[in-house]
């Protein structure tokens, strides 16, 4: 990207993108255009490639989806080769059913 002076700037880089409230039987069908978007967030360059965090508050809802299809979306997150590990220290006595996701591309 070229500057208004002539001078060469590289775009900045992402570091963390949260999302929350993502996995609804609503939403399903965009799934695959939220990880196409995780994907296209990337940094692509050849140095120091740094993917950005991803902080994912996600909150069980069985009267919204089944079991089987909330699985899907965690089966979209593998495909998509990114790792999702849950964070421990950011549960709640007030959402036990919440759990935040810390998530990075593999």
């Amino acid at each position: 990207m070229s500057s208004s002076r002539g001078t060469d700037r590289k775009a900045c880089a992402i570091d963390l993108i949260i999302a929350s409230d993502v996995i609804w039987k609503a939403t399903q069908p965009s799934w695959q255009d939220l990880f196409s978007l995780l994907e296209a967030l990337r940094d692509k360059s050849e140095i120091e490639q740094r993917d950005p965090l991803v902080l994912m508050g996600y909150t069980q809802r069985r009267l919204d989806m089944t079991l089987k299809e909330e699985q899907k979306f965690f089966d979209l997150v593998r495909k998509s080769g990114m790792q999702m590990k849950p964070i421990p220290s950011a549960a709640s006595d007030n959402w036990p059913l919440t759990v935040v996701y810390a998530g990075r591309f593999e």
